[in-house]
């Protein structure tokens, strides 16, 4: 039988970042953004499915 790995995502990190962001671009429309790239943490689950 294979062995199956899951890569586990942070779903509520990445709304809530991305919520923030959107907050800020209705608040400012020209501002730029502070970083132009975000790491979250992921999890590799070896032999594991969720």
């Amino acid at each position: 039988m294979p062995e199956l790995a899951t890569v586990v995502q942070p779903v509520p990190d990445l709304a809530g970042t991305l919520v923030k962001l959107l907050y800020e671009r209705i608040a400012d429309p020209e501002k730029k953004l502070a970083q132009n790239s975000y790491l979250l943490p992921v999890k590799l689950l070896r032999n594991q499915t969720v």
